[in-house]
């Protein structure tokens, strides 16, 4: 179903901590360079998925890491894939660390810069900020990593479940709307 001109110019609301965040719709060519980028992450993602239990995502989401951090973010993966319950021991974050891990620094930074270049945040002074700097190529100075991290899952989530949404309408085989396991 097309979009209305208020649609494609709509943007989203949503709290980091305390930080009041808007964002606006990424372009669509960047969402399709993101998801090229994004793609062994998005595959990662959907093995997860496809075998999560909720009991354990509940008790995941508790697991503390440093984004920052490879090595710590390794242990939480594996600290959360001993949480899995019997049924879906299967199930592990692993690959989604090591798909993180094996994206090129160009890559982070494209997506880091497509998702934050279409985010303002309230700052310190009550004014609104842009979350990337275009004349230095960088995040804004007073963004910490978890913020960095937060917004720009929050533009990835609502890009890419806005595109899961468009792809049955676009003719394409295999996406008709309906599970395979369902017809």
């Amino acid at each position: 179903m097309p979009r209305s001109a208020e649609d494609l110019s709509r943007t989203s609301n949503f709290v980091i901590g305390e930080m009041k965040v808007i964002a606006e719709r990424m372009k669509p060519l960047t969402v399709i360079h993101v998801a090229r980028r994004l793609a062994p992450v998005l595959l990662a993602v959907q093995a997860m998925r496809a075998g999560s239990d909720d009991a354990v995502a509940d008790k995941a989401s508790a697991v503390k890491f440093d984004p920052a951090s490879p090595e710590d973010a390794l242990r939480a993966a594996k600290e959360i894939s001993a949480m899995q319950a019997p049924e879906r021991a299967a199930v592990s974050f692993v690959p989604l660390v090591e798909a993180l891990a094996e994206l090129s620094d160009n890559d982070t930074n494209y997506v880091l810069e497509a998702c934050l270049s279409r985010c303002q945040f309230l700052g310190p002074f009550n004014d609104w900020r842009r979350a990337w700097s275009k004349h230095a190529g960088s995040p804004a100075d007073d963004l910490k990593a978890g913020e960095i991290m937060s917004m720009a899952g929050n533009v990835l989530a609502l890009t890419f479940n806005e595109l899961m949404e468009d792809l049955p309408s676009l003719g394409l085989p295999g996406f008709d709307g309906v599970a395979k396991d369902a017809a």
